[in-house]
């Protein structure tokens, strides 16, 4: 049976999902101005878990796609009218239209604040179910091609695209899950860095092998205790460590921030610096490197999560968090076990980011 999500949960869910998307995942504000919309409408989130779906139903993944974008970039839309207001609705009924059927659910493509809300979004709007889970294992990560669905071989095509300007393309074939992602993030280069994207359509048994559950209901959990305990003053790290059975591994001050924009990224480094350690981050769109004191420490595919120190608010380098001096709390969270498979490494490993890297277990580092 279903889930409806009440609109405080739907809210806690996106708070939460701030905190494990490692950074990324989508823009919190228009997140919750689509709850806002959908319950003023008197319609509410379904949530489901992925064996309670009939083994023959078919599912797809929804999520948009891009990054930060160059100024030169931002020259192919000059002059052009958004004529799609809901990119993410037309990509599902295009999909819909080539594989011929309909879909009886959407999962998500991550944890993350902006792109959780997607499939909930337009499946309130087409009155379907969501998946009570996500394919990227409870965090985000900035290529569509980094999932677990590549892991257990559900393939990324046929896909559908639709841009904001009107644009509608329907890929049916890729040599690879990576040139399928290259593909989508050249056209989202030239429509103002966004689009949205429906993939991976299967039956819901095949996605069973894949997909990581359980993740929305922890995330609103995660929120809703992170609210309660910021109106009573109490200490956040606790409540952290304990929901998400993660690490506090820094509490300490932002000492330095980049960021460069550029062909659907957004990268730089953040240094943050306690008493006695620095640490330093590397992002792509997401948290996937560290150093302590100049050494390799935690890494991709599992987590790093970095809250405000006093609000537990999840900070994003999209936006202007890391302001110089703002005290925050660092954790560790392992990654989920399909990440560790040889598979999955090869998928979501550091040496994608650091060729030279190799990965050590946040296991071990605990040790």
């Amino acid at each position: 049976m279903f889930r409806e999500l009440t609109i405080s949960e739907a809210k806690y869910l996106v708070d939460g999902a701030q905190i494990l998307g490692t950074g990324g995942g989508g823009d919190p504000v228009l997140a919750k101005k689509r709850i806002n919309e959908i319950y003023s409408q008197g319609k509410c989130f379904q949530i489901q878990d992925i064996t309670k779906f009939k083994s023959n139903d078919f599912i797809c993944i929804i999520g948009m796609v891009g990054g930060g974008i160059s100024s030169q970039d931002k020259k192919f839309i000059e002059n052009m009218s958004i004529t799609s207001y809901n990119v993410m609705v037309e990509a599902v009924k295009e999909l819909e239209k080539h594989v011929g059927t309909q879909f009886a659910g959407f999962v998500s493509t991550e944890m993350g604040p902006g792109n959780i809300i997607v499939p909930l979004y337009v499946g309130s709007l087409l009155n379907r179910i969501v998946v009570d889970g996500d394919m990227c294992g409870g965090r985000s990560k900035p290529m569509i091609s980094i999932s677990t669905t590549t892991v257990v071989g559900i393939s990324i095509t046929p896909l559908a695209i639709v841009s904001a300007y009107g644009d509608r393309m329907i890929l049916k074939d890729a040599i690879s899950d990576k040139r399928a992602e290259d593909i989508c993030r050249m056209i989202s280069r030239l429509c103002d860095g966004t689009i949205g994207v429906a993939r991976c359509p299967m039956t819901a048994a095949k996605y069973q092998d894949g997909i990581v559950s359980g993740t929305i209901s922890l995330a609103i959990q995660l929120g809703r205790e992170i609210s309660e305990v910021a109106e009573k003053n109490h200490d956040l790290i606790p409540i952290i460590e304990k929901i998400l059975n993660a690490r506090l591994i820094l509490t300490g001050i932002v000492e330095d921030f980049s960021r460069t924009e550029s062909g659907g990224f957004t990268s730089g480094t953040i240094t943050l610096r306690s008493k006695d350690h620095s640490l330093k981050i590397w992002y792509q769109n997401e948290y996937l490197l560290s150093w302590l004191d100049g050494k390799q420490y935690i890494t991709c595919p599992d987590s790093l999560l970095v809250v405000d120190r006093f609000t537990g608010k999840g900070l994003t380098p999209w936006t202007d968090d890391f302001r110089e001096n703002r005290e925050v709390a660092v954790f560790a969270k392992m990654s989920a076990p399909i990440w560790k498979t040889k598979r999955g490494l090869e998928i979501f490993g550091p040496q994608v980011f650091q060729p030279r890297w190799k990965y050590q277990s946040y296991e071990k580092r605990q040790q």
